[in-house]
């Protein structure tokens, strides 16, 4: 949910900076940082899940499974941020 925030000014040596009506997605980038590092979290243990000699084929192909959508999934955040960046670049 974005928040209003009220205009603001900045001054720095005769500069002035104003931005009225800022918008600011609250929280947006902690929830995206956290819901990477819990994709990757995810995808870790897993790899320790293959990584047990003792683990049967199915139980392997049901963790490779869900490895890879944790990474897939991590992907998508992870490009989603790098889109982001490049828009407010542009400004």
């Amino acid at each position: 949910m974005a928040k209003k925030t009220e205009g603001f000014t900045k001054k720095t040596e005769g500069f002035t900076e104003e931005a009225e009506g800022f918008t600011e997605e609250s929280g947006a980038f902690t929830k995206e940082a956290e819901g990477f590092e819990s994709k990757l979290e995810s995808a870790k243990k897993v790899l320790e899940t293959l990584m047990n000699p003792e683990i049967t084929l199915q139980d392997s192909l049901r963790a490779y499974e869900k490895g890879m959508s944790e990474l897939s999934q991590a992907q998508k955040i992870l490009e989603e941020a790098q889109i982001k960046i490049t828009e407010i670049k542009e400004k």
